[in-house]
């Protein structure tokens, strides 16, 4: 087993998913309509609903940072776990090798990694992989809070007798503080009506100027309640990840605005970037160029064509200044 991956199994069991049904009645998932699915509900509660067959749940808890400087105007930011090649591949196929490397299953496996209706924090909670920080993430003592989770359901009993790891966040509320736009409430939530990440990857709308002057040159994600923690200074990455693409590190804001989507493809097909979609990629771009430039004249060219989503955010960020 690689530096940097801890794994856990606990038995398939009912969860208390009280927490997440709050963060729905607060309306704090915005448009992520999906979530409020009754039987996603269902199966969150109980993953026997999932997969019939499942005795245990496997969680692997993966660290990804690695020292990156902070990219300066007029260079376009993005998150760290997108300059890698998208994670959902590279942890599936790890965790089939590990899988079967280690005869963990007999006959049945079902393979998640963030791509369905499993209270995945909790389950690694339970695993005693860290606990759930101010942050919202899941905390470990010695990978900190930059880390992807990905479970395996499996069809053998492997419920380790792990001990929970108690909450150290203690007074410490800097993730909370730090959040330029107020996000992250006293209760461990994140609203996503407010959250830049949701902004700039999961929203298919306009992005309001409350959030987007917040951004500064952050185009795709946002690491601030991460890079703030305490619990991440001194952890280093990355471990099964490989080949970053530092030149995505170096592409100006602007250049995005104008992107096509046979260049967006090119550059950003094989990483989680393209989880925004071109559209998003430039909306997100010109909010950037706003906040490093604030001009006028660029916001004009670029509204004129009011069928792309970067247009209609120049046009709102037009219409609002000039109120």
């Amino acid at each position: 087993m690689e530096d940097g991956v801890q794994i856990s199994a606990i038995g398939v069991r009912d969860l208390n998913i009280q927490h997440f049904l709050n963060y729905l009645n607060m309306g704090y998932a915005a448009d992520m309509n999906y979530l409020f699915r009754r039987d996603s509900i269902m199966k969150r509660e109980s993953p026997y609903l999932i997969a019939g067959w499942a005795k245990s749940i496997i969680t692997f808890n993966i660290l990804y940072k690695f020292e990156m400087k902070k990219v300066q105007s007029p260079y376009a930011r993005f998150a760290m776990y997108s300059v890698f090649k998208d994670y959902h591949l590279v942890i599936k196929d790890y965790i089939e090798n590990y899988l079967t490397e280690y005869g963990l299953f007999l006959n049945n496996k079902r393979i998640y990694v963030d791509t369905g209706p499993l209270m995945e924090r909790e389950i690694g909670r339970l695993g005693g992989l860290g606990w759930i920080g101010k942050n919202s993430m899941l905390i470990n003592k010695k990978l900190g809070s930059y880390t992807f989770l990905g479970e395996a359901l499996v069809d053998v009993k492997l419920d380790g007798s792990f001990q929970i790891t108690p909450d150290m966040c203690g007074n410490c509320d800097l993730c909370i503080r730090s959040c330029p736009v107020n996000a992250i409430d006293r209760d461990r939530k994140v609203d996503s009506n407010k959250c830049i990440s949701y902004h700039t990857i999961e929203s298919r709308k306009t992005i309001p100027l409350e959030i987007g002057t917040k951004m500064e040159n952050m185009v795709f994600g946002c690491d601030i309640c991460n890079d703030v923690c305490p619990w991440n200074r001194s952890r280093k990455g990355p471990t099964i990840f490989a080949n970053r693409r530092e030149q995505i590190e170096n592409l100006k804001v602007e250049d995005l605005v104008y992107m096509d989507n046979e260049n967006f493809v090119t550059k950003f097909g094989s990483t989680p970037i393209r989880r925004a979609k071109v559209e998003g990629l430039r909306r997100n771009a010109v909010m950037a160029h706003f906040n490093i430039y604030n001009d006028d004249k660029f916001l004009e060219e670029v509204s004129k064509d009011f069928r792309d989503l970067g247009g209609q955010q120049a046009a709102e960020i037009l219409r609002k200044i000039k109120l």
